[in-house]
């Protein structure tokens, strides 16, 4: 059957369910599409396929190259490895102990240093933070202050209000310092501690015994284990004696 024969189903036109004569032109202008088709498809496949055998080509080159390198690798272990069995096997030269004794010297001041360097910012780090905090202790001051003058005026319900507010407020500051580690000092009777308290006078009273704390001044405080702030303190030198020697019952 010849391409141009009427039986060939690329020339056949149904009319009716019947075939009809020669190929007409929209016969060729299909089969010259449907051949254009082909040819597109057949270069895509072929260039996907040479893009396919040269990133095979290169995998199959970068593996050539890692054998090689691990090859090479293997030898130079191999070179080490005898050349760390001649070094045990052989004495220590008195150049190498020297070296060596003064390698471990080095080791030994480099870490020293850094420990003081550790040290030295730990202990900056530690005092800046200290610094902020007095700084923030005016704070509690003034509200002390302003509740203890509030004790000496007669209360009012506007003024009962603003004292529980200084309160709270203060209470609050205290719970904010307590997150940082900083705890209030309260020597009220206790024994006068110059490490711990700052005596600004003396004061006679009949209720606390001699060289104790009768009055705070002003609040210290403490951080960790360490003084952030003293306690400014009036310390008792016990009651008041009379002209003859007596002390009065109701002496403070």
């Amino acid at each position: 059957m010849g391409p141009f024969d009427p039986r060939n189903p690329y020339f056949r036109r149904r009319a009716g369910g019947r075939a009809q004569g020669t190929p007409t032109l929209e016969d060729y202008r299909r089969l010259s599409e449907a051949y254009r088709s082909l040819q597109t498809e057949h270069a895509e496949m072929a260039r996907e396929l040479a893009a396919a055998q040269e990133a095979l080509r290169q995998q199959a080159q970068r593996a050539a190259e890692l054998e090689e390198a691990l090859h090479a690798a293997q030898q130079k272990v191999a070179e080490l490895e005898e050349w760390l069995a001649e070094a045990r096997n052989r004495p220590e030269t008195a150049e190498e102990a020297a070296w060596r004794e003064r390698y471990l010297r080095l080791q030994a001041e480099l870490d020293t240093y850094r420990r003081r360097l550790e040290e030295r910012s730990q202990a900056q780090i530690a005092e800046q933070q200290e610094r902020v905090l007095q700084d923030m202790l005016s704070l509690a001051d003034h509200l002390e202050m302003a509740l203890q003058h509030l004790e000496q005026v007669p209360d009012t319900p506007a003024l009962e209000s603003y004292r529980a507010n200084l309160e709270a407020t203060l209470r609050a500051f205290l719970e904010t310092l307590r997150r940082y580690g900083v705890e209030p000092l309260s020597p009220q009777g206790e024994p006068f501690d110059p490490t711990l308290h700052e005596a600004v006078g003396q004061v006679a009273s009949d209720r606390v015994p001699p060289d104790h704390v009768a009055h705070v001044v002003r609040t210290g405080y403490r951080i960790h284990d360490r003084l952030l702030r003293p306690a400014r303190v009036l310390v008792s030198r016990g009651p008041v004696a009379d002209p003859g020697g007596e002390e009065p019952s109701g002496a403070r």
